[in-house]
């Protein structure tokens, strides 16, 4: 098994999009929550 780098940059270059989207869909999310919650209480 050779080790090839640019393969390895492109898994890395993809994860941290997917990490980047999940970020913001988890401060969207909390926003949300917490509009919600002022509007509860």
């Amino acid at each position: 098994m050779t080790f090839d780098s640019t393969k390895l940059s492109e898994h890395f270059l993809g994860y941290s999009i997917i990490i980047e989207l999940l970020k913001n869909e988890f401060l969207s999310v909390s926003i949300l929550w917490k509009r919600s919650l002022k509007q509860f209480f």
